[in-house]
């Protein structure tokens, strides 16, 4: 006779009786499992009870749920936790069987052990919870519903408590727990409500929720729940203060040989969302060369343009020279506001007056999806002499008078700084300018040259962009480096001042034919309309009507077409935008591509072809359009005609006759060119190399024309600070031409 077979799996429990009351917790019991196959094998134990639901494993936990592989021979121990009763329909009190279940999937077999447990108490089953929704997504500031079902599967009535653990208590007003009373077989919804708080105290991320039955007590496992908080708010940048001496104080009798100046640079985080914020300064120069882009919602129909692998790797151009900061950046987690320290080191001068430094401080976030406001400032350095101004003076009256008098005589001759705009009246007998030098100046076309008139405003900030009135040509209409516009009356010299609620430079202006409205272009991208009386007695009490966020930096603006209903912008990354006006829709027209460093510099229209528009770019292009036909088709626009102006140079402003016969460039080559157009609008054939009218040494940044009988006026200035006037006399053979 064979011997009996041995199984592969033997078991061994520490408890034959196992006494259990809910109310006390749970109740334990070891479980020994041996390997008496001739494999390595791994173990995992089961526990079952007579008329439980078979696919609720809630009410037990083994410990650890998988046993490691062990050899042939040894043995592997799990501790058993029985957390609530067995869930036997309409609970259990007394004694029961449970059977201790062993199994292996290598040895493909099982043993089973039986193990008494007597239940004490009422015996009560847990109730049933469930979740309609485990996944949540909210703003700051908003409220939200979290629900649950808790069904009592007992013949008797049950108080259930549930705790919602993983937010701050502050966001659940009613309290993280919520309480129900179930009758037998009954099911209620428990509503948990979040208030989630403004976005500087509801920080944006993912938040593991837990829901928890604490009453009637339990170790069962909580309900899993995830709530997104997503991300909102703004940055702020600001400089503190705008305005520097060196040194801070004047010495009674002598100034050190060099000074120290400190600007605290604040970063304040009013989003949801930790920011690391870094700064780039500029000095004004190259500021001036630089406009950033802020970021802002597009126009309708425009995609969001995309940074190129050389702008996203860039390293931010190093400090000007003297220019130290204490830190490269600051690390803010919501509603926290952070510095840097911006300190200058200059060498004093020995002689002359105080200098004016101007630094231009660009704010930068790692991540350039959040809103950054006031993301550039100005800062003003002004750097006293060794020797103190009453000391010079001093030295000799003489030299005081001779200085006076050189001041007087230079500020009387024109501009002291870079000319930045000039434009010819109606009828081409008057010119006004703008300049870096904060005046707006008057001059009087006087035989070949122009009449010094004086200075119509002197200011506290650069002059961008000036504009006569069209109609009576009696007010003048200024942008400054504020973002502040100025109405001057020539007549009374009295003066209006339109202001908006941004600190944003002024790039263009344009009247409508009528004067009643006035459209304005900002470096941020803003467009503003304002609506202006007809006697302007009331314009410093204007306010802009919301009109267009461009998401470039806008530098050129124009109307197109006699009614006035089209308006064109240009700007970084030579964008080249038609926006219909009553329809209020934008058109990207196509236009040659350009990086950050790229802009549409200028766009004019001729007032007696108001469909011809010229543009002129940093990259050199002069370029003519036909405005007709890109209003038709816009996707298929092309240039009439298009070349380079100043042998490759930036063109900095561009200007057509009335007739739209003659086109006038100025570029930073330092040259005035006159280009002659054909009657449709193309450059002549004949005439391909343009006429030039001034060289200089340095950039020419305006340039304007008008025809008076047989003769072409031609006004420019630039970094040269001098406005000039150029006479060309017209032949017959200078007038419009078929281009055929």
């Amino acid at each position: 006779m064979a011997p009996p077979t041995r199984k592969p799996i033997a078991t061994e429990i520490s408890e034959s009786v196992l006494h259990f009351a809910p109310e006390s917790g749970p109740a334990s019991f070891g479980i020994t499992v041996y390997n008496d196959s001739d494999r390595f094998a791994s173990f995992q134990v089961g526990l079952v009870a007579p008329g439980a639901e078979s696919n609720r494993q809630d009410w037990y936990r083994f410990s650890p749920s998988v046993s490691a592989k062990i050899p042939p021979g040894d043995r592997t121990r799990f501790q058993a936790h029985l957390l609530a009763v067995p869930p036997v329909p309409g609970g259990f009190t007394g004694t029961m069987n449970l059977t201790v279940r062993v199994y292996s999937t290598e040895l493909r077999d099982e043993d089973r052990k039986d193990l008494r447990l007597i239940i004490s108490g009422e015996g009560l089953l847990l109730p049933k919870i469930t979740l309609p929704e485990k996944q949540f997504k909210v703003q700051p500031q908003a409220q939200l519903d979290i629900q649950a079902n808790v069904y009592n599967p007992n013949r008797k009535s049950l108080e259930a408590v549930l705790e919602l653990k993983g937010l701050p208590p502050e966001w659940l007003p009613e309290g993280l727990q919520k309480g129900v009373v179930l009758l037998p077989g009954e099911e209620r919804q428990v509503t948990f409500r979040c208030l989630i708080p403004p976005a500087t105290e509801a920080p944006s991320g993912l938040y593991s929720l837990n829901l928890e039955l604490v009453k009637p007590a339990t170790s069962a496992p909580s309900e899993q729940l995830l709530l997104e908080v997503l991300p909102e708010g703004f940055a702020e940048f600001q400089c503190e203060p705008y305005e520097q001496w060196i040194p801070l104080k004047s010495g009674r009798w002598i100034n050190p040989l060099d000074g120290e100046a400190a600007y605290t640079l604040t970063f304040q985080n009013n989003s949801n969302v930790a920011l690391t914020g870094t700064v780039s300064v500029l000095d004004e120069a190259a500021a001036r060369q630089s406009p950033q882009k802020r970021r802002s919602f597009r126009l309708p129909g425009r995609a969001e343009p995309e940074e190129t692998e050389a702008e996203a790797t860039s390293p931010l151009p190093s400090l000007p020279s003297g220019l130290t900061l204490d830190k490269e950046h600051v690390n803010l987690q919501p509603g926290q506001a952070g510095s840097l320290e911006l300190r200058v080191q200059k060498p004093l001068p020995w002689l002359g007056w105080s200098r004016l430094k101007r630094y231009q401080v660009q704010a930068h976030l790692a991540d350039p999806t959040l809103d950054l406001r006031n993301d550039t400032q100005t800062l003003d350095l002004h750097i006293l002499p060794v020797i103190p101004v009453w000391l010079q003076a001093l030295s000799g009256l003489a030299g005081i008078f001779l200085a006076v008098f050189l001041w007087w005589w230079l500020a009387e001759r024109g501009h002291t700084q870079p000319v930045q705009t000039v434009q010819f009246n109606g009828t081409g007998t008057e010119v006004v300018s703008g300049a870096s030098d904060q005046t707006l100046r008057r001059w009087q076309v006087a035989g070949r040259g122009l009449r010094r008139q004086g200075v119509i405003d002197r200011g506290d900030k650069a002059v961008r962009v000036v504009q006569y009135r069209p109609v009576n040509n009696n007010w003048v209409a200024s942008g400054l480096e504020n973002g502040t516009i100025q109405l001057q009356n020539l007549l009374s010299n009295q003066t209006s001042t339109l202001e908006s609620d941004r600190d944003d430079r002024v790039f263009g202006l344009v009247f409508d034919q009528d004067a009643r409205t006035l459209w304005s272009a900002h470096g941020s991208g803003t467009i503003l309309k304002w609506g202006l009386p007809a006697d302007l007695g009331l314009a410093s009490q204007a306010t802009p009507e919301p009109a267009i966020e461009a998401d470039f930096a806008v530098s050129a603006i124009a109307l197109v077409g006699g009614a006035d209903q089209y308006l064109m912008l240009g700007g970084r990354y030579q964008e080249f935008v038609l926006v219909d006006l009553q329809a209020e829709e934008g058109f990207n027209l196509p236009y040659r591509s350009g990086t950050q460093t790229d802009y549409i510099n200028s766009l004019d229209v001729a007032a007696e072809q108001p469909m011809l528009l010229a543009a002129g770019d940093s990259q050199g292009y002069v370029s003519l359009w036909d405005m007709a036909a890109c209003i038709q088709s816009p996707t298929d626009c092309e240039p009439i005609s298009e070349w380079l102006g100043h042998g490759g140079a930036a063109v900095r402003s561009v200007a057509l006759s009335p007739n739209g016969c003659h086109l006038a460039s100025a570029g930073d080559d330092g040259r005035v060119r006159l280009w002659s157009l054909t009657g449709a609008g193309e450059l002549r054939p004949d005439r391909l190399e343009g006429q030039v009218l001034r060289r200089s040494g340095q950039p020419l940044n305006a340039v304007d024309i008008q025809q008076r009988s047989r003769q072409l006026q031609v006004v420019s200035g630039g970094d040269d600070h001098a406005v000039r006037l150029h006479r060309v006399r017209l032949k017959t053979d200078d007038q419009c031409r078929s281009s055929g």
